[in-house]
C-alpha cells in the first residue's frame, strides 16, 4: 500500500528496481511481489523487526512496522 500511495501522490519519489533485483523474499506473488520489491529496493522495509526470508508478508503489519514503513518513506522524499 505505501508503495502504490507513493507512486500516486509522490511520483518519481520510488524508482522501479533493477530487473535483476530479487529482493529477500523473491517473487511470493504476482501481483504483490513487485510492490515489495520495489519497498525493498527503495529502502521502504529497512529497520523492520525480523525482516528477512522467513518473514510473513501475508501477515498484518503492526503499528510499529507501519510507523517503520512511512519513517523511511518520509526520508526517501526528503532527498
Amino acid at each position: 500500500m505505501a508503495v502504490r500511495g507513493a507512486r500516486s501522490r509522490l511520483p518519481g519519489t520510488l524508482a522501479d528496481p533493477p530487473a535483476v533485483f530479487t529482493g529477500t523474499l523473491g517473487t511470493f506473488d504476482a501481483t504483490h511481489g513487485p510492490f515489495m520489491r520495489a519497498a525493498q529496493a527503495a529502502g521502504l522495509l529497512d529497520g523492520l523487526t525480523g525482516f528477512g526470508p522467513d518473514w510473513d508478508p501475508w501477515a498484518p503489519a503492526s503499528r510499529g512496522e507501519v510507523a517503520q514503513i512511512l519513517w523511511n518513506l518520509w526520508r526517501l522524499r526528503d532527498r
